[in-house]
């Protein structure tokens, strides 16, 4: 479930979403967005005080229901979840 969502703005149109959720085992995930004109791209998942790099973590290409929500209620219509390597 989401415990709490928090998002910063500036004046460009950047954006950073903070979707702070807690799972059935009571352990807390924090999802940190970054977004621009309704595309983002997810830079860190953190778990109980542990960052984790999406970009190494496959278990991370996929969100849950609820974090897809929240992203999607405040304007973010395409999300990335996977780094793109340089060829």
């Amino acid at each position: 479930m989401v415990t709490d969502l928090k998002q910063w703005h500036n004046a460009t149109g950047l954006s950073k979403l903070w979707v702070y959720t807690m799972d059935e085992q009571g352990r807390q995930f924090t999802f940190e967005i970054v977004a621009n004109d309704g595309r983002g791209k997810l830079v860190s998942v953190i778990v109980e005080g542990l960052a984790l790099d999406p970009a190494c973590e496959t278990s991370l290409q996929q969100f849950p229901d609820v974090v897809s929500d929240a992203v999607a209620a405040c304007g973010i219509t395409e999300l990335e979840t996977k780094k793109i390597s340089p060829a």
